[in-house]
């Protein structure tokens, strides 16, 4: 509709009063907020007019007024209170449809916003099939992601899934089969069972959970039943357009079948070369590792295997997720840069190359092993700690400090500070001296650190820490949730991450919400400095081997 029909349209609309007669006067004004919401995306004049709307005037448009309100203010301007107001204005018998649609909201917003659980379920079981057979579909989805998800009752929750419908809702209908499927193989580890769920979701009623459920069949029947023609069945079911990042893994997966049990390298190859870097980059970077160990081991093209070590050696996730891996492509990669010709038979190299891979992996795994008894993060503010100590952490500096991390509209960040210029001049030798990284203050490679303490009201660390010109127990202690920390470990910051961060005045990156039925993942641009994880100090004496 063109802006001129548009403006004398609403001329029109505006000028019926209620003595035109209250229905078509409260249909006059729904029409006009309609406009203003859909057309204009002008909310406050949106919910002007739908504010002008009473109950008396017409309940029906009333209660879809009251509705149209609740949802600007859950989704618009997010003042989750005000949208439950409205909300609870509309009443069953003045719209149904509507009443059911307000019900599943309420509920979503005491599941998503407020962890309201038990509160979440009464508004969802509020909801009638013979209302709306589709949001009676998506409440009991919520119910039972509910009690999976939270209250871990999985024959509760099979209950409410087990009695979606396909011909009430196609798409949710898929998402519950799925999530039956999920509940036998992961929780009953009934694989036939989960066959059957999983094989009841179409490709047309929901593509992306039917390649999901594709990629746990292949599972199954590669995993499970070692069935690996009819697990090559399923994940050739996968296409790229449905979900890439799944076909990514499909492909793989595919990739693995025929190295390891049909030893069809060519065909091997055929399927790693179709998994690309933008679609999954940590799965594109294990592709490119076993393509150079392939062109190493079985064909024996050298030049190939090199670009397939260095392609899989640029991806930083990989490096971090997969230690061992990558650190053996580098030490493959290094030795053949370096022109290591020594003349071995196959037996020898392969021998050689167990040895080292079985070292290295060792060692990641133990370098993992001590990484997760040292990570905190995941007990602070735990009231159910049986560690009560350690529900919070403190770190203790200058008041001066606290005030730059509070200060009006720009406060200062919370910063890591290099070890060179911490109160014990010997922080962190062991380990540098262990890596034969030297300590001269003018070495690149340096490590920051921030310090705190299970102990939030120590008066020795008042006096030893954050004295303000020198006045003893002049510091002061900050205590941090959880919240402040991450639980990612397998992040970092990297070169590229603080090259971004020094040109975010130049160029913004945007941000992007995916909403799900039951959820809401939010993707955030690479610049993001994502909270680190917490871990434990580890104090070592070299030369007693003594830990504390």
């Amino acid at each position: 509709m063109e802006e001129k029909d548009i403006d004398q349209q609403i001329e029109e609309l505006s000028k019926i009063t209620r003595e035109d007669g209250k229905e078509t006067y409260a249909q006059a004004q729904f029409e006009l907020g309609d406009i203003y919401r859909n057309i204009k995306h002008d909310y406050s004049h949106a919910e002007a007019f739908y504010l002008n709307i009473n109950k008396e005037d017409n309940p029906e448009v009333y209660a879809k007024a009251q509705f149209l309100l609740g949802y600007i203010y859950q989704e618009i301007k997010h003042d989750y209170d005000q949208a439950e107001a409205f909300y609870l204005n509309i009443n069953k018998k003045d719209n149904p449809d509507v009443y059911a649609k307000t019900q599943f909201s309420l509920g979503y917003i005491y599941q998503e916003i407020k962890h309201n659980y038990d509160q979440a379920e009464t508004f969802y079981l509020n909801i009638n099939k013979k209302d709306t057979p589709d949001v009676y579909a998506l409440a009991l989805f919520g119910l039972g992601y509910i009690y999976y998800n939270i209250k871990h009752d999985y024959d509760q929750a099979e209950v409410f899934l087990l009695n979606i419908n396909k011909e009430d809702n196609p798409e949710i209908y898929a998402q519950a089969q799925f999530f039956l499927g999920y509940i036998y193989q992961e929780i009953k580890h009934d694989y036939d069972q989960a066959e059957v769920f999983y094989l009841n979701i179409n490709k047309e009623d929901n593509p992306e959970i039917y390649v999901l459920a594709q990629g746990n069949l292949g599972y199954i029947y590669h995993d499970i039943k070692h069935d690996y023609d009819q697990a090559e069945v399923f994940l050739l079911n996968i296409n790229k357009e449905d979900n890439p990042e799944v076909y990514a893994k499909a492909q793989f997966f595919l990739g693995y079948i025929y190295q390891e049990i049909k030893h069809d390298y060519d065909q091997a190859k055929a399927f790693y070369f179709k998994i690309t870097k933008e679609n999954n980059p940590e799965i594109y970077a294990q592709a490119q590792d076993i393509l150079g160990k392939i062109y190493t081991e079985k064909i024996k093209k050298e030049t190939q295997a090199t670009d397939c070590f260095l392609l899989a050696s640029k991806i930083e996730s990989y490096s971090n997720r997969y230690p061992y891996q990558y650190i053996c492509a580098q030490l493959i990669l290094g030795l053949k840069q370096n022109n290591f010709n020594h003349d071995f038979n196959e037996k020898e190299f392969n021998e050689l190359k167990d040895f080292i891979y079985n070292k290295i992996e060792n060692l990641c795994n133990l370098t993992n092993n001590i990484k997760n008894i040292l990570f905190i993060s995941k007990i602070l503010d735990n009231k159910y700690s049986k560690k009560q100590p350690e529900r919070r952490v403190a770190h203790y500096t200058k008041p001066a400090v606290l005030f730059n991390l509070l200060k009006g509209e720009n406060p200062s960040k919370f910063r890591l500070n290099i070890v060179d210029f911490m109160n014990d001049p010997s922080e962190n030798q062991v380990l540098t001296s262990w890596l034969n990284i030297s300590n001269h203050p003018d070495n690149e490679i340096k490590s920051f650190l921030a310090s705190f303490s299970f102990n939030h009201n120590c008066l020795n660390q008042f006096r030893l820490y954050g004295n303000d010109d020198n006045i003893i127990g002049s510091g002061i202690s900050i205590a941090f949730n959880k919240n402040f920390f991450g639980l990612d470990t397998e992040r970092s910051i990297n070169n590229e991450i603080i090259s971004l961060h020094s040109i975010k005045s130049i160029k913004s990156f945007e941000n992007k919400q995916v909403k799900l039925e039951t959820e809401q993942i939010e993707i955030i641009s690479a610049n993001t400095l994502y909270p680190l994880p917490l871990y434990r100090c580890l104090y070592f004496d070299p030369n007693k081997c003594f830990f504390s």
